[in-house]
């Protein structure tokens, strides 16, 4: 291999390295801003779209479907914040379903998770669709 074509390489393998840290590094970074209680409504929907976006790739795995799981309950609690009841059972679906994936506790997960919003319009709706017969 010639010297030139071996730093071709080594600079394509440095850019696809570096893009791949970039995006799990911003993933994880906002992926713990939308965990986090202290973002309501639209700053949490911000976090956890781009997380959730970002992240995506990681979809191939039934064991990261169902971690990111918890990713899906948070942004359908910021849905429920903003009164976008559609949207926020649409994700409480998406986190259930994936939950699912994998087993492990993560159906418990959410729902403890869930326990701290007793009472709320997100409560509401998340019961709605965690009580919903399958179709």
């Amino acid at each position: 291999m010639s010297p030139r074509a071996k730093r071709w390489l080594i600079g394509i393998w440095a850019a696809l390295f570096v893009t791949a840290w970039t995006l799990a590094m911003t993933s994880g970074l906002t992926g713990a801003g939308c965990r986090k209680d202290r973002y309501e409504g639209a700053a949490k929907l911000r976090y956890c779209s781009i997380s959730l976006a970002l992240g995506g790739w990681t979809r191939l795995d039934a064991r990261e479907r169902a971690r990111s799981a918890s990713l899906y309950l948070e942004r359908g609690i910021a849905q429920a914040q903003l009164g976008r009841d559609d949207a926020a059972r649409a994700d409480f679906a998406r986190a259930i379903a994936d939950a699912q994936a994998f087993a492990g506790p993560w159906l418990v997960d959410l729902e403890t998770r869930m326990a701290d919003f007793a009472g709320t319009p997100a409560a509401r709706l998340w019961e709605a669709v965690a009580v919903a017969p399958a179709s």
